[in-house]
């Protein structure tokens, strides 16, 4: 089941900026994933312990103490696919009982591991969004501050390595209109989810527009399905496939066994693209996009695990248009 874990981390219960900015993400997740369900971990209503010697030699094996509240919050992540930290931005860091909480739950054997060398993350989520709201805005004088850096490592290390941002800022001008200042932020949360029209240049003729967005649909189709064939068919037979993580894939038969590998990894239950800019040039078409995709397996890797901006190379030949570049980015 899809499941939002959302930590609110605000003092304030009323007027929270932080709060309110979450409720619009938390509004906005559920509308795209009919079914799913909240846990709500609200920090200033049940602060977490900080750390002591005992809980400290119970995590390092050295004691018989148990920790019901490290186990619980644990608990909530693994059975969370997506996260949503609402916090504010008090004395250039994190709350202390976010601090407390993220003491908790980073356990080298229960959320991160030591092998070979290197650290790996134990838990496996989807994507994470962070709804900020700070006093200052940033760039300005006296602004520096560690909260978006530590919070994104923190996550990346645990196993949520993908995180949007949003924030509400300068809570603290003198002309403060609440009311503009979420709405400017709320922007930013449905941009996340509706990047706006899609823009055409060039001038495409309506076959062209007809046959790229068939183009775009037989993918999604090859992907739903898990036909990696199927889905090299509609590239060039020198396709550049460049994805995170992965070496260059250049032409038909290596992109076919990429795509093989990645379908094998998880079957695909959601794949969604959404074009913002598509420019025609002579036999050439470049799109730019989102694309959003799930697996059924929520510990898959790769480039089938999260939200991504795409870049699009299109050929026209004597086959029809084809893919010729397919390239992604996490989006972050």
């Amino acid at each position: 089941m899809d499941t939002l874990l959302r930590i609110d981390a605000s003092v304030r219960s009323e007027g929270s900026y932080s709060r309110a900015l979450a409720d619009h993400v938390q509004a906005r997740w559920l509308a795209t994933h009919p079914g799913g369900r909240v846990i709500v971990r609200d920090l200033a209503r049940t602060p977490p312990p900080h750390l002591d010697a005992t809980t400290v030699a119970a995590f390092c094996g050295h004691g018989t103490q148990p920790v019901p509240c490290s186990d619980a919050f644990i608990a909530e992540l693994r059975e969370a696919t997506d996260l949503l930290v609402a916090t504010p931005l008090y004395n250039f860091g994190i709350p202390s009982t976010l601090k407390a909480w993220i003491d908790h739950v980073v356990r080298s054997g229960t959320t991160f591991a030591y092998r070979d060398g290197r650290y790996e993350p134990l838990l496996r989520g989807r994507r994470a969004y962070l709804a900020i709201a700070r006093g200052s805005v940033p760039g300005g004088p006296d602004t520096e501050e560690h909260l978006l850096p530590h919070l994104r490592k923190v996550l990346r290390f645990i196993g949520w390595p993908f995180v949007d941002v949003v924030q509400v800022t300068g809570t603290s001008a003198p002309d403060l209109v609440p009311e503009e200042h979420l709405a400017a932020a709320f922007a930013a949360v449905d941009a996340l989810w509706d990047p706006g029209p899609l823009r055409v240049d060039g001038t495409p003729s309506p076959q062209d527009r007809a046959a790229i967005d068939e183009l775009r649909a037989a993918q999604a189709d090859a992907i739903l399905r898990g036909d990696a064939a199927a889905y090299a068919r509609l590239c060039t037979e020198d396709i550049c496939l460049l994805l995170p993580g992965f070496p260059l894939a250049l032409g038909r038969a290596a992109f076919l066994a990429r795509e093989r590998a990645l379908l094998a990894s998880g079957r695909v239950r959601r794949f969604e693209k959404t074009p913002v800019r598509l420019t025609f040039e002579g036999p050439l078409a470049i799109e730019v996009g989102v694309q959003r995709t799930e697996v059924v397996d929520a510990t898959a890797t790769g480039a089938f695990c999260h939200t991504q901006k795409y870049t699009h190379v299109f050929r026209r030949s004597t086959e029809g248009w084809r893919y010729a570049v397919l390239m992604s980015n996490p989006s972050e």
